[in-house]
């Protein structure tokens, strides 16, 4: 399915999502103020493992209304998703801990921590 026929704004992921997870009788919640930092670390994070297809793919499939009895993606291919959602937005863990600088902090790319190996300092003065 081409991503752009399917509307894959947040607020379809998370209504869709949290819908998905009532249904299987799962005491989890998507956060409904919104995942957009775990879509994009997610993203990113799929992108360095060559699954971005993937990962659009998947994003399309919740958007849309999931059909129980689809077998296009398998109830744990979309659940490892919804737990990397949630711990991304794990809000008193990581509510204001992250930010562009440093989000690389909590991902894995193959089993491997990522590091920040640029770092860039700024020198200015008084007439700048």
């Amino acid at each position: 399915m081409p991503r752009d026929s399917v509307n894959t704004e947040q607020y379809l992921v998370i209504r869709n999502l949290n819908n998905y997870l009532k249904y299987h009788d799962l005491p989890l919640k998507v956060v409904e103020d919104g995942i957009c930092h775990a879509l994009s670390t997610l993203y990113i994070q799929y992108t360095l493992e060559g699954k971005e297809k993937e990962f659009e793919k998947l994003l399309s499939f919740i958007a849309q209304e999931i059909p129980v009895d689809s077998n296009e993606f398998p109830d744990a291919e979309l659940f490892i998703l919804v737990e990397k959602i949630i711990a991304l937005q794990e809000g008193k863990s990581t509510r204001n801990k992250y930010s562009q600088s440093n989000f690389h902090e909590q991902l894995q790319v193959k089993r491997q921590n990522l590091e920040s190996v640029f770092q860039m300092g700024l020198q200015t003065n008084l007439d700048n």
